[in-house]
Formats: structure tokens, C-alpha cells, sequence
């Protein structure tokens, strides 16, 4: 859960799960992408969200983003025996677009999907990159997202988040071949000594203090809380497996 004085958003996932989704995030068009992510990566996602819409939708957008990443994180615990990696290129009718991964435990985002109109559905498309950019900081995970070839704005983003299930899927896969964490150097940021079901730490670094990451707005890059380490009540539940 993600609750400030702008919203209060919600999250369950379930990594090895059978693709149910149940949205509701007061975007009909963000629970549309939200659905195509959970239905091609065969998650299992809740996600419940109440926001001011009525000042912007920007607020809901990004802690959307900030929680649902949150999740990730907690599904995927110590990181150790998962692929790591995975790659798609995914063809709605006229559109193509890459969407690559790394949960590595480093985020990092990059994004030059190029949208033929602002609005689709009444969504601000201008908020979808900060939407993955969100996911990415508190996923602790590299995403690029890359237009091969455009056309229709909505088959453009339907794209990108059936991509974005799919490549979470894939580098979220277990190999019983691989033991530890799949690095060289046998260490992931931060990952390493974390159980499989742990609950994300509460403690998290100021907006203000944030590491910039994305090529295209190297200042300003969001974290997962902007309240001091000592009041931050944020979570995310996720899990690996049904219990």
C-alpha cells in the first residue's frame, strides 16, 4: 500500500501466477495496460487505486508506478536462480515496439516511444513514460522501451505493456541450472541477503536525494516515497508463489 494525501494505492502480485487481473485505478485506459501486463506475464494482480484525478492525473499515474514496482521487488526477493534477462518485440497491427529488461537490482530507464496523439481513452500519454520510470526506480530494474515502428497511439502503448508482461515473465523465470544470483561477480545491488518472500523495506530515499537514471531526465527521477525514512509507510506485497 501507498497511501499519502494525494492517494492511496493498493497492490497484490503474484509472479508465477495464471494471468488474473482485477484493476481499478479511476484510468480506464491505465487499467487496460495494467490488465495486457498481468494477462501476456501471467501474473496474478489486485491493484486498487484512489487518487486526485480531479486536480491531475499525474499524481495516480506515478505512484501507481512506485507501488506496482515496489511489488516486483518483494515478489522477486533475493533474485537468486532467475533469468535476470529478457527481450521482445511485440507487432500490434501497424505498430512495433522492443521492450527489454534486466533485474539486476540497478534502474535505469529508457523510452522514445513517440505517441501520434496526447490522449487515448482520456489518459495523458505523456505520463506513460513516467509511469515505467516509476516501476523501474523501485523494481530496482533496467527498462528500455523502443518504437521500431509507430502509427496508432493506442496500438503503439497496447504494445509496449504486452511487452512489459512478457519480459517480466521471462527474466522472472527460475533455472534450477543456476545457483545464486545470476551475476559474475555474485552480488546484485542490494539483493543478495534478502529472502525469497521478504516485504520491502519501509525506509526509502527522498525524491530529492534520488540518483538520476533516465537518459532522458537526468534530474528529478522519482523514488519509491518522498517522506522522511522514519514516517514512510510504504509497501507492496508480492509474492513468487500461491500460499
Amino acid at each position: 500500500m501507498r497511501k499519502s494525501k494525494e492517494t492511496n494505492v493498493q497492490v497484490s502480485l503474484r509472479l508465477d501466477g495464471k494471468g488474473k487481473a482485477d484493476i481499478g485505478t479511476g484510468l480506464p485506459f491505465l487499467d487496460h495496460m495494467l490488465e495486457l501486463v498481468a494477462v501476456h506475464g501471467l501474473l496474478d494482480l489486485t491493484l486498487k487505486a484512489k487518487g486526485d484525478l480531479d486536480v491531475d492525473q499525474h499524481h495516480t499515474v506515478e505512484d501507481v508506478g512506485l507501488t506496482l514496482g515496489r511489488a516486483v521487488d518483494s515478489a522477486l526477493g533475493s533474485r537468486e536462480g532467475i533469468a535476470r534477462y529478457a527481450s521482445i518485440t511485440i507487432p500490434m497491427d501497424e505498430c512495433l515496439v522492443n521492450v527489454a529488461i534486466d533485474l539486476g537490482g540497478r534502474p535505469y530507464f529508457a523510452y522514445d516511444l513517440k505517441p501520434a496523439t496526447r490522449t487515448v481513452g482520456g489518459f495523458d500519454t505523456t505520463l506513460y513514460p513516467h509511469f515505467l520510470e516509476s516501476l523501474a526506480q523501485t523494481g530496482r530494474l533496467t527498462l528500455h522501451v523502443t518504437q521500431v515502428r509507430g502509427g496508432n497511439a493506442h496500438h503503439l502503448l497496447e504494445a509496449s505493456a504486452k511487452g512489459l508482461g512478457r519480459v517480466i515473465r521471462a527474466a522472472a523465470s527460475t533455472d534450477p541450472r543456476r545457483r545464486g544470483v545470476p551475476s559474475s561477480t555474485g552480488w546484485l545491488p542490494f539483493g543478495l541477503h534478502a529472502s525469497r518472500s521478504r516485504t520491502p523495506a519501509a525506509s526509502t530515499p527522498s525524491r530529492s536525494s534520488a540518483p538520476p537514471f533516465w537518459r532522458r531526465t537526468r534530474s528529478g527521477a522519482s523514488t519509491a516515497c518522498s517522506s522522511p525514512a522514519a514516517s514512510c509507510s510504504c509497501s507492496a506485497q508480492g509474492s513468487r508463489r500461491s500460499t
